[in-house]
């Protein structure tokens, strides 16, 4: 919005100059208090909203070896590429597999970060442990049936 500066001049008596100036307060006030109540709403939302996210966790960091799931936004953003790139590896094997929640796309977080860790290879030379609860070690991929 374009920012116009004008002057103005006008002569008031006094009766003028207090019922304008009256008017003014009465605007000034209205507006400060919709501003008020929309700062304070605002704030309540943000208040709901922390309270959720820590209620889920019960305050606590969440932990990071949960197998997460993203959706084409995050890894898109995650990846530094755009969805369409994204649907187009993972159509021609060149990434995970993805999981299919209904109609919801999603990949497994843990899953994207180690495929990148790997050097992101493409599907076919691609495994994943799915099932495994530790982090997979020299001594543990070898007991590993995939």
């Amino acid at each position: 919005m374009n920012r116009v500066t004008f002057q103005l001049g006008i002569t008031l008596d006094g009766d003028a100059l207090e019922v304008l100036t009256e008017i003014m307060k009465q605007a000034i006030e209205r507006g400060t208090s919709r501003l008020m109540r929309a700062m304070e709403e605002q704030e309540r939302r943000e208040a709901r909203s922390e309270q959720s996210r820590t209620a889920i966790f019960a305050g606590k960091k969440p932990p990071e070896n949960v197998g997460l799931l993203i959706n084409s936004n995050a890894l898109s953003k995650l990846l530094n590429l755009s969805q369409r790139t994204i649907y187009l590896m993972e159509k021609e094997g060149r990434m995970p597999v993805a999981i299919r929640v209904g109609k919801a796309v999603r990949w497994s977080l843990d899953e994207i970060k180690a495929w990148i860790a790997a050097g992101c290879p493409e599907r076919a030379n691609w495994q994943w442990p799915r099932n495994q609860t530790q982090p997979l070690t020299a001594s543990t991929a070898s007991r590993t049936r995939f």
